[in-house]
């Protein structure tokens, strides 16, 4: 009987957290009609697996072994492996403590293009509109109204699902191969 009061218990648990964060990829996409919450949802499983304090980015091995060397001082976690032949790839998912310093650390090995946060918002697009990068990587709807934005200029900008979807994680300014798109329409159909 106790055991099955704690699976009961469990599972109130699991579905409080999903509703809570069903309740932020409502209240992110909210100001942006043309984005459809759902579309965001698959996004984040996509870009960071769904794991909101998420930090990734690409680096050569002379940037790669200054990054390496402070996450690993200051204990943060992370991950990283090849990426291709030339360049390395971390994810870190820093406390709310360490977030500041997760920031210093890429500044400090020139690392001037990373993802932050649930949606991955660039830090390219985080700076040239403003955006504050510690509460992209901890406020949720904050996250994901960013995403959204992004979103919504790439739907504008692109008239299929394919060249939006591709827009949202590459950018207007490049040849699309439809891989990222590929890798969505994957996670739509589970």
């Amino acid at each position: 009987m106790k055991q099955l009061l704690l699976l009961l218990l469990l599972g109130l648990s699991l579905f409080g957290n999903q509703l809570y964060v069903e309740k932020h990829f409502l209240d992110g996409t909210r100001n942006h009609p043309k984005v459809n919450p759902g579309l965001m949802k698959i996004i984040s499983l996509a870009e960071s697996s769904g794991k909101a304090n998420t930090i990734a980015f690409l680096a050569e091995p002379e940037k790669a072994e200054p990054a390496n060397r402070l996450l690993s001082h200051y204990g943060i976690s992370y991950k990283v492996s090849a990426y291709d032949a030339k360049r390395y790839s971390f994810s870190v998912w820093p406390s709310y403590d360490q977030a500041r310093g997760v920031f210093a650390i890429l500044r400090n090995a020139k690392i001037k293009s990373y993802d932050i946060g649930l949606v991955q918002v660039n830090s390219l697009n985080a700076q040239r509109n403003g955006w504050d990068e510690i509460k992209l990587l901890t406020d949720l709807s904050y996250n994901i109204d960013k995403g959204a934005i992004i979103l919504s200029d790439c739907i504008s900008a692109n008239s299929t699902p394919e060249r939006y979807i591709e827009c949202y994680n590459k950018g207007t300014h490049k040849e699309y191969s439809y891989s990222y798109y590929q890798r969505i329409f994957a996670l739509l159909k589970r």
